[in-house]
């Protein structure tokens, strides 16, 4: 998989980098947790405080435009994004109600 990042933006506002990048890839489209390692490895992020907004691919095509979040704190990560995604990031299936 090769990463080419296109946009970086600092937003000290929400504590947090902004990026876009293109993914080319061999076979399949990598799930979200491959790409979650390669965008920190790529900024020399963390991988926990990297967030995967979207993955876009064309049909057909090996290449994909990612959108993805890399905070500077946990906490501020857990304050702005839904937990559910959080909990997807970090390896675990959310959780679902149960209806009454």
């Amino acid at each position: 998989m090769n990463i080419t990042i296109t946009n970086k933006k600092e937003n000290p506002v929400l504590s947090r980098t902004e990026i876009v990048a293109n993914i080319i890839f061999d076979k399949a489209t990598p799930s979200r947790k491959e790409i979650q390692k390669a965008v920190a490895k790529e900024l020399k992020g963390n991988e926990k405080l990297t967030m995967i907004k979207t993955i876009k691919t064309q049909f057909g095509n090996s290449k994909a435009v990612v959108s993805a979040l890399i905070y500077d704190s946990e906490d501020v990560m857990n304050k702005i994004e839904r937990k559910n995604l959080v909990e997807k990031h970090e390896g675990h299936e959310p959780k679902k109600e149960e209806a009454n």
